[in-house]
C-alpha cells in the first residue's frame, strides 16, 4: 500500500505542476454546469460545482484530447442538473480531475473521467463513474455505484482479470472493455489484479 501511495502522491502533484497537453493553461470557472469546453489545463484555488447544467467537454474530433481540472478546493457534482457529456470524440481516460479536498458526486449524477481526490471520494445512492476513483489521505466511498475504469492510453492487452471479493460480469474475455464488481455492503475493498499477455 504504500507504495499506491507514493504512486498516487506522484500522480497528483503531476496534475497540480500545470502538464499542458497542447493547450493553454485557463482559470476554471467556479461553476462549470451549462459550460462547453475544449482540451487544455483548467487551473482554480476555489470551489468547483457542477450543477447548473451538464459540462460538455468537446474533443473537437481529436480523441487524444486531453483535459485536466486542477481544482485546490473540493468539487461537487450535484442537483439540479449537474452531469458530464463527452462531445465529438472525447475519451473518459483523457479526462483527469484533481481536487485539494473531497471530491462528491450526488445521486444520480453521471461523470466521466479519472478523479483524484486528496481526502475523499464520495459517490451518493444511484451515481455512475465512467473511470477511476483515487483518494490519497481518506476513502473513496460507493453506496452500489456502477464504475466503469476505463483503460489508460498505452495499456497492454489482458490475459486475464481477477478480483479479491464479488463476483466479476461479464467473465473475463478478451477484448472485453466494460466489466461490473458486484459486492455485498460489508466489503470494504476490492483488489483488482490484471494479468498482461
Amino acid at each position: 500500500i504504500t507504495q499506491a501511495r507514493t504512486d498516487l502522491g506522484i500522480a497528483t502533484t503531476y496534475l497540480a505542476a500545470d502538464p499542458n497537453p497542447g493547450a493553454p493553461t485557463q482559470v476554471c470557472p467556479t461553476q462549470l454546469g451549462g459550460l462547453t469546453l475544449t482540451r487544455g489545463v483548467y487551473k482554480t484555488a476555489q470551489n468547483v460545482l457542477i450543477t447548473a447544467g451538464p459540462l460538455h467537454l468537446d474533443a473537437q474530433g481529436d480523441p487524444n484530447s486531453v483535459f485536466i481540472f486542477s481544482i485546490d478546493g473540493t468539487l461537487t457534482i450535484g442537483a439540479p442538473s449537474g452531469a458530464i457529456i463527452l462531445d465529438n470524440g472525447a475519451l473518459a481516460k483523457n479526462v483527469y480531475w484533481r481536487t485539494g479536498g473531497k471530491t462528491t458526486v450526488e445521486a444520480g449524477r453521471i461523470v466521466y473521467g479519472n478523479i483524484f481526490a486528496w481526502t475523499q471520494v464520495n459517490l451518493l445512492a444511484g451515481a455512475a463513474v465512467t473511470g477511476r476513483l483515487f483518494a490519497s489521505t481518506d476513502q473513496v466511498t460507493l453506496i452500489s455505484n456502477p464504475v466503469t475504469v476505463v483503460a489508460a492510453s498505452g495499456d497492454a492487452p489482458l490475459s486475464n482479470l481477477t478480483i479479491s471479493a464479488g463476483t466479476l460480469t461479464p467473465a473475463f474475455a478478451s477484448g472485453t472493455f466494460s466489466y461490473t464488481d458486484s459486492v455485498v455492503n460489508s466489503v470494504n475493498s476490492v483488489t483488482v489484479t490484471p494479468t498482461v499477455n
